[in-house]
């Protein structure tokens, strides 16, 4: 069995345009995890995580300070994700 190897370099949702915490619970946002504008509502990723997106828009460095503060200070803990 052979797996697909990514060609991209892996992203993290919280460098994104299109992540959003806005439409989850504060529960959810205390564990990173936010929605993509491009998927439905329902589907979540956590914001901290390396994975692969074709669909990545990326922030302006200052905007991904921001919110990465911001994020750290729903969380409490300074949670990295890794």
């Amino acid at each position: 069995m052979t797996h697909a190897i990514p060609t991209k370099a892996p992203i993290r949702c919280i460098t994104c345009a299109k992540f959003t915490f806005k439409n989850v619970g504060q529960d959810f946002i205390e564990l990173a995890y936010g929605n993509c504008l491009h998927d439905e509502k329902y589907i979540m990723y956590h914001g901290k995580k390396d994975r692969q997106c074709d669909k990545h828009e990326a922030l302006a460095e200052d905007e991904i300070e921001k919110r990465e503060k911001w994020l750290d200070e729903k969380i409490g803990t300074g949670f990295t994700g890794s």
